[in-house]
């Protein structure tokens, strides 16, 4: 049995959540299981951004997903896990103290959750370098080209001590940068 996690991390609108969809359809021989995105299930459970508290949630809710979908990938021979952002967003949207002790909380390390996921994949967002920034597509998803811009960039520095990121930008066609994400995943899985 072969499995590959891979977290699709990024800024509001990078398209993590259509490249989940485009490469359920083009991994062949591999089973994909998803992640969903955690905050957006908080959210739409009635919680407010904003917070520690919130965060936790988001927290706590992504080890669950990301659980769930480990015991349902375990059941194929050869399956990849996609997750919609990992365990490290989370210091986008925390002091360096807070995500701290979101990990004491959970009896992780950096490197530990680090080692959690085969390989990440930064998807940069639409508000960077296009016009296409749109909060259409998520109901959960609120604010402005520059907060997701904002956002972007505090993501982005969320991983700048983890090796081996794939970073794919907005220099081609949204259709260019799904091919990208899957070259990006094959080479992922190839190394793991």
């Amino acid at each position: 049995m072969k499995m590959v996690k891979i977290a699709l991390t990024g800024g509001p609108c990078g398209g993590k959540s259509s490249a989940m969809e485009y490469l359920r359809d083009r991994l062949h021989g591999w089973t994909v299981v998803v992640a969903p995105e955690a905050a957006t299930e908080v959210i739409l459970e009635g919680n407010s951004p904003g917070t520690f508290s919130f965060q936790k949630k988001v927290f706590q809710r992504q080890l669950l997903l990301e659980h769930r979908a480990i015991e349902e990938a375990a059941q194929y021979d050869r399956s990849v896990v996609l997750c919609d952002r990992s365990l490290l967003d989370q210091m986008a949207y925390v002091t360096s103290d807070e995500f701290r002790e979101l990990l004491t909380m959970s009896n992780l390390s950096m490197d530990e959750v680090v080692r959690r996921y085969n390989g990440f994949i930064h998807l940069v967002s639409a508000a960077v370098g296009t016009n296409c920034y749109t909060t259409a597509n998520n109901p959960a998803r609120k604010g402005n080209a520059e907060n997701a811009i904002r956002l972007e960039h505090k993501t982005r520095m969320a991983y700048h001590d983890v090796p081996g990121v794939i970073v794919v930008d907005n220099s081609t066609g949204f259709e260019g940068k799904l091919a990208r994400v899957l070259k990006a995943v094959q080479e992922i899985i190839s190394r793991s």
